[in-house]
């Protein structure tokens, strides 16, 4: 395996670094062992590891280089906020008090009374935050400076 000077000393710093994650020096290790042309065996008596893994991480090397060695995982699908779900949040948060007296719902008092699933509705419409626009059109409710106000 052919590295560049730039991927080696990267590699090294990978290898021998304490603030990086075990498993990510590992590979680098594993890499920098395949450059100095060591067999497989001698590698896998060094990082007590076996064939596949020295497969699975030369072939993601070869690859996509550095960025071949941090690891990948499939997921899963992002939660989608339905229709229906939305519907409950909205008639739970307007048309009910919270059940320990207060009068105003925070995330986590309506994540216990519906489930966790409204946390994601929360989140999602948090990024898209829009302002409120109070109004009011009984001038007569309205406070004026000549309004009377009694201070007790």
């Amino acid at each position: 395996m052919n590295l560049t000077e730039a991927e080696i000393v990267e590699l090294r710093q990978q290898a021998n670094g304490r603030a990086v994650r075990a498993d990510l020096a590992r590979r680098a290790r594993l890499i920098l062992l395949l450059a100095e042309g060591l067999t497989w065996s001698a590698i896998r008596a060094k990082l007590d590891c076996n064939d596949s893994y020295i497969a699975l991480w030369s072939k993601r090397f070869a690859a996509d280089r550095l960025a071949g060695l941090f690891s990948r995982h499939a997921g899963r699908q992002r939660y989608k906020v339905t229709d229906r779900l939305e519907a409950r949040v909205l008639a739970r948060t307007t048309k009910h008090k919270p059940a320990d007296g207060s009068t105003h719902w925070s995330t986590r008092k309506l994540a216990a009374e519906l489930g966790g699933k409204p946390m994601r509705y929360i989140r999602k419409y948090n990024e898209q935050a829009k302002s409120v626009q109070w109004k009011y059109f009984d001038p007569t409710r309205r406070i004026t400076p000549y309004s009377i106000i009694t201070v007790h």
